[in-house]
């Protein structure tokens, strides 16, 4: 099953009532309040435990896209062989194939960035205490909110009059 990032975290913020946005540096650290989100190990570590396992699973998908790839490049040249002496029928498939290539690597550039997140939360957060952890995952999840955001505002059509 495929969990995205976001969700993994805002579940494990909504745990430990995390769910406010939080300002890191000097200037955060005389903003925040006193009290910190409480949190525990056995949280923390059932977080690293599903980001492992959704890990296993992104790396799977990211084998599988790729084979998809070749084999979808590797249809389309065999074609492209086959008809050789019709060009309207290679002009047809190789639009075809560019077309589903560039979904298939737009979709596998977001599994990765989703991967490398992960993987970089599995490698940080068993070396922070709780309290650091939940300092870290909601810039983490705050920051992946804005840009989703900003993305959302840039794709959004720009009526004028």
């Amino acid at each position: 099953m495929l969990v995205k990032l976001p969700d993994l975290l805002k579940k494990y913020l909504q745990n430990v009532d995390g769910l406010e946005p939080v300002d890191l540096g000097p200037k955060g650290a005389a903003t925040r309040s006193k009290k910190s989100a409480p949190a525990s190990l056995a949280e923390k570590q059932h977080l690293v435990d599903q980001l492992e396992k959704q890990s296993r699973v992104n790396n799977r998908l990211v084998a599988c896209i790729t084979i998809l790839y070749f084999l979808i490049f590797a249809l389309a040249a065999g074609l492209v062989i086959y008809h050789r002496d019709s060009p309207k029928v290679i002009t047809t498939i190789l639009g075809g194939s560019l077309l589903s290539l560039l979904a298939i690597i737009q979709s596998l550039s977001k599994l990765w960035r989703d991967k490398n997140a992960m993987d970089m939360l599995r490698t940080i957060l068993p070396n922070l205490a709780p309290e650091e952890a939940v300092k870290v995952i909601q810039s983490i999840y705050f920051a992946s909110m804005m840009s989703t955001a900003d993305n959302r505002k840039r794709s959004a059509p720009q009526w004028t009059t």
